[in-house]
Order: structure tokens, then C-alpha cells, then sequence
């Protein structure tokens, strides 16, 4: 099961991604 730690972190990386995007575009 050491797909999920990485999982979990690309979906964090991602969801901080649209936050810093919608901050400056938003």
C-alpha cells in the first residue's frame, strides 16, 4: 500500500494549486 502516500499528496499539491490559483485569478 505505498501508492497511498503519494496519492495523498498529489491530491494535497493539487487542491494548494487551485487555491494560489484562484487567489491570483480568482
Amino acid at each position: 500500500m505505498d501508492w497511498v502516500v503519494p496519492l495523498v499528496l498529489y491530491n494535497l499539491l493539487i487542491l494548494l494549486a487551485a487555491k494560489i490559483i484562484e487567489k491570483f485569478f480568482g
